[in-house]
């Protein structure tokens, strides 16, 4: 999918399955497991599945960050407050972003984390979602949020620095390519 290419349209695109699919999910993962178990496995899976994307990005191996998802799904289970799970996610959304996938300095991957994921989570916390759609619609808001980090760091500019086609260049590629077609 061309879509994947492109990390700020990609993350928008994520968030918007997950916000759909949030409540299926945890509807039918309430039958098995109660419905905080079942919230908490959604989370978790979001993230892994976002883990995942990160890494083909940051061209990292999937056993590199194996490790960060599993401290959390050893507490979905547990009967901390959900909100506490939400951070402690948040905490390894960081981890596994700035960390693992997109090393760098350490001012520019606190600042980073702090605008986009601190960001996102007050906002989740100050509008404080309290039915499924509620839910679904902060997951699609703290994607939104997320993807104007590739925007603001320029890590959604690498794909024109690898190909070495000037940016310039490109768009009047593209400008002309419509005009003539």
């Amino acid at each position: 999918m061309k879509i994947m290419n492109r990390p700020t349209a990609a993350t928008v695109f994520m968030g918007l399955v997950f916000g759909l699919s949030f409540i299926p999910m945890t509807s039918i993962l309430n039958a098995f497991i109660g419905s905080s178990a079942a919230f908490r496995f959604t989370i978790w899976s979001f993230l892994a599945v976002y883990a995942m994307y990160l890494a083909r990005l940051g061209k990292v191996g999937i056993t590199s960050f194996l490790f960060p998802l599993m401290i959390p799904a050893a507490f979905i289970l547990s009967s901390h407050s959900d909100m506490a799970f939400c951070i402690f996610i948040l905490g390894i959304l960081a981890w596994i972003r700035s960390g693992i996938c997109f090393p760098g300095s350490l001012l520019r991957v606190f600042l980073t984390e702090l605008i986009f994921n601190a960001g996102g989570g007050l906002l989740l916390w100050y509008f404080s979602p309290r039915t499924p759609v509620a839910w679904a619609l902060g997951i699609w808001m703290f994607f939104l949020i997320q993807s104007l980090c590739f925007v603001f760091t320029g890590m959604e500019e690498k794909e024109d620095e690898i190909s070495g086609i000037d940016p310039f260049d490109r768009a009047n590629q593209r400008a002309e390519e419509i005009l003539s077609g």
